[in-house]
């Protein structure tokens, strides 16, 4: 806290390691602070006299279940919650009173709204607390496939592949090239599906990942991969081995559908990258202990852990640059890396037979979200974003590039090439919102 002009600041309370701080919000009287706190057990609200002493818990919430909130003027708390339901987007209002001068809860919170197919954020009420505006918003997450042509530089009229509303990311192909394996989010959680191009449903490989509830987003997911010999899909689980939450598991299970089996544990930066048949290889990123640079190794569903592949130097400030689900990929044929600077635009080419690293400059854009190699090797692809629009490019590997598909309004994009290089899975994100008004509640 400190004065309106800067001065004076004194810190009112701090977490451990174990939890952090969001979203405060003033009590009517501005004597108190109302926050959310979380932990791995979901989040609590909780509410600090600004002149000193212990927080209050006002309410508990199961994962990541709440949404926003805000202190009416007189004494009652609206809050959201996002519930479970056949549909992706349920998020509903509910009321209880809190006491302004020790923040406790008062009765029991009471039910204001039943809507379905939307959620709700940035709350504003009107002075005298009878109106209340926010923003309603619903997104849709799903897979999309064209054919390619002209050598992987040019696609058809995309399709929707996956029709549902829940949240589906892609991650991978059968190695024949007639199915798709995306994480989808379901009403029990995560899970792991296969889906035919010429079939309208989708067949679970794991119906459910263990601790990836239903209330996880995206950074939580465990992106699965095929392995070359189609046998095995891998993917990663967050684990707590040594110690550290920073520590993933990978996985393996039959793409048929089995019980789930550990391969490895380390500091694994995204899911595993795999060639494509007849070649064997697996790879799967690692920051060095110092984290000054990131390690490929080569990894086996079966055996585990092999030889090291290639290194690249990373800054070690610069997480956000290199840790991500699409940064770096296997070449189909097994021989290189490409890793991708999402700050720069630059795609790093790193060869595992002691050739010098190559950089490439995509021309035209200064920052890009994925990197995914061609099935011929003969360039990649790689997103970004317009003023009003997600865009997905063909990079040639001297940098020259070329739009593929633009979708407006989209909030992010990716693709992977079919191994046998006919068709393109694209990943779509589109957000729509408006902003809508509540009275007598």
């Amino acid at each position: 806290m400190m004065d309106a002009n800067g001065e004076h600041t004194r810190k009112l309370y701090e977490t451990d390691d174990n939890g952090f701080l969001i979203e405060a919000r003033w009590a009517p009287d501005g004597q108190r602070l109302l926050y959310s706190r979380i932990d791995k057990s979901g989040a609590t609200l909780e509410s600090l006299d600004l002149k000193g002493g212990p927080p209050t818990k006002t309410l508990s919430f199961t994962g990541n279940s709440l949404g926003g909130y805000i202190w009416l003027p007189d004494g009652r708390l609206l809050y959201q919650v996002m519930e479970q339901s056949e549909n992706e987007y349920t998020c509903n209002y509910w009321l209880v009173r809190i006491d302004e001068h020790t923040g406790a809860m008062i009765g029991e919170p009471r039910r204001v709204t039943n809507w379905t197919g939307f959620c709700m954020g940035d709350e504003s009420v009107t002075a005298d607390g009878k109106q209340l505006t926010f923003r309603k918003w619903t997104a849709q997450h799903s897979v999309y496939v064209a054919d390619l042509a002209a050598n992987g530089t040019r696609v058809g009229t995309p399709r929707q592949l996956t029709p549902t509303k829940s949240k589906n990311y892609l991650s991978a192909w059968t190695t024949d090239s007639k199915a798709v394996i995306f994480a989808s989010r379901g009403n029990g959680g995560w899970g792991i599906y296969k889906q035919s191009l010429d079939n309208d449903a989708a067949e679970p490989v794991v119906a459910s990942l263990p601790g990836y509830g239903v209330y996880e987003d995206q950074k939580d997911i465990a992106l699965p991969r095929t392995s070359p010999d189609g046998q095995w899909v891998l993917y990663t689980i967050k684990g707590q081995e040594n110690g550290s939450s920073g520590w993933t598991n990978l996985m393996r299970v039959p793409l048929a559908g089995g019980h789930p089996e550990l391969v490895l544990t380390g500091n694994l930066q995204g899911p595993p990258s795999c060639a494509n048949p007849p070649e064997t290889l697996c790879a799967i990123a690692e920051q060095s202990p110092d984290l000054k640079q990131l390690v490929f190794t080569a990894v086996d569903p079966q055996s585990g852990r092999g030889r090291e592949l290639a290194r690249s130097d990373i800054d070690p400030n610069g997480d956000h640059v290199w840790n991500g689900d699409h940064v770096w990929a296997l070449s189909p044929g097994g021989t290189r890396i490409a890793l991708l600077n999402t700050e720069e635009g630059t795609l790093h080419i790193l060869w595992f037979d002691g050739k010098p690293s190559v950089e490439v400059k995509v021309k035209g854009w200064k920052s890009l979200d994925s990197v995914a190699w061609a099935a011929n090797e003969k360039g990649l692809y790689t997103s970004g974003h317009t003023q009003r629009a997600s865009v997905l490019l063909h990079v040639d590997l001297r940098g020259n590039s070329q739009v593929l598909w633009t979708q407006d309004g989209g909030s992010g994009t990716y693709a992977i090439p079919s191994p046998d290089g006919r068709h393109l899975a694209m990943k779509s994100w589109t957000l729509d919102s408006d902003i809508w008004m509540l009275e007598n509640f």
